[in-house]
């Protein structure tokens, strides 16, 4: 009888080990879970979701996308230093819907923040990036884009006033470009040729002659 009672207390506390393991395991899964979910921000159809919170899990602003594909914004990004972009592209072959949401920056009070800081920049020659959908406020530039061939459509870029007048550039795209339905308050500058200019504001040509850009039905004037 004394052997059978040890026998069963063996058994209950293995059995309340096992359970113990369980309970740690799924524990242990819950907090990765957790831990990696801003990494892991992806919608249902593969495309990359960005929000403040995913930014700052990255490391912060600038936010980088190195890897081709398809990202978009899931809310509103606030950058809150001056001088410091939002999202560089550093990769070919990126699709950014900035799905209705705005990406904010502070004015510009010095030429260096006016020269360093962007909503959006590419910093290095590269293709088929696409922008679309969404609000820019802010930043020395809304867009820089000048060494992409891109397509940027249906997009309100706009400056910010600053105490003491805020320094900014124009939001620039690259050669063999399409800019279509963009309002801004500044201009757009191109590196003609490009292969369209629709529908958008004032802009000016940085290189080339406005002849070589396909140009149709824009708000402003050709400068």
């Amino acid at each position: 009888m004394r052997g059978a009672g040890i026998g069963a207390a063996e058994e209950k506390q293995r059995i309340e080990i096992r359970r113990g393991e369980e309970y740690m395991k799924k524990a242990l899964l819950i907090v990765l879970a957790i831990a990696l979910a801003p990494f892991s921000a992806f919608a249902v159809d593969g495309v990359v979701l960005i929000n403040q919170s995913t930014v700052l899990a990255a490391g912060g602003f600038p936010y980088n996308i190195a890897t081709p594909g398809s990202y978009k914004l899931s809310g509103n990004l606030i950058v809150q230093q001056a001088g410091v972009s939002g999202i560089q592209i550093s990769a070919s072959n990126v699709t950014l819907d900035l799905n209705g949401f705005m990406i904010s920056g502070p004015p510009c009070t010095t030429a260096f923040c006016a020269l360093t800081s962007s909503g959006i920049t590419v910093p290095n020659v590269q293709t088929s990036i696409i922008v679309r959908n969404g609000t820019i406020s802010g930043f020395g530039s809304q867009l820089s884009l000048f060494l992409a061939t891109c397509l940027a459509e249906d997009l309100i870029l706009r400056s910010v006033p600053a105490p003491g007048g805020a320094l900014s550039r124009n939001s620039a795209f690259g050669v063999s470009s399409i800019v279509r339905h963009v309002i801004t308050d500044g201009q757009l500058e191109f590196n003609c040729p490009a292969i369209g200019i629709e529908n958008s504001a004032t802009f000016l040509v940085r290189d080339g002659v406005a002849t070589s850009c396909f140009i149709l039905s824009n708000l402003g004037t050709v400068i």
